[in-house]
């Protein structure tokens, strides 16, 4: 039988993956315009906070990437929680029923 700490522990890392792909779908979209710096070899162009973290030379794939996960896991997230909290919901309420 699952406990309520595990219910729990799945209920907040549902929710910090819902926070993640919030911000995976706003770094995707909102990004900044960086000019050349000879000094490091990057190109001018529009980079994601990923993009820079990762020290990519150009713009690449990383931002369409980042967009569409993002946008899966932001619309995806929402139903398992709702469903999560059902199931816990109603395993709790038919268990107190069973203890009277």
């Amino acid at each position: 039988m699952t406990t309520d700490k595990a219910y729990l522990r799945w209920f907040l890392l549902l929710a910090a993956g819902w926070v993640l792909s919030a911000w995976l779908v706003w770094d995707g979209f909102t990004f900044a315009l960086y000019g050349d710096d000879p000094a490091t070899g990057m190109e001018r162009g529009c980079y994601t906070d990923i993009e820079l973290w990762l020290g990519v030379k150009e713009p690449s794939w990383i931002r369409g990437a980042e967009q569409i996960v993002g946008a899966i896991l932001f619309l995806g997230i929402p139903p398992l929680l709702i469903w999560g909290v059902r199931r816990f919901l109603r395993r709790r309420s038919s268990s107190a029923g069973a203890e009277v």
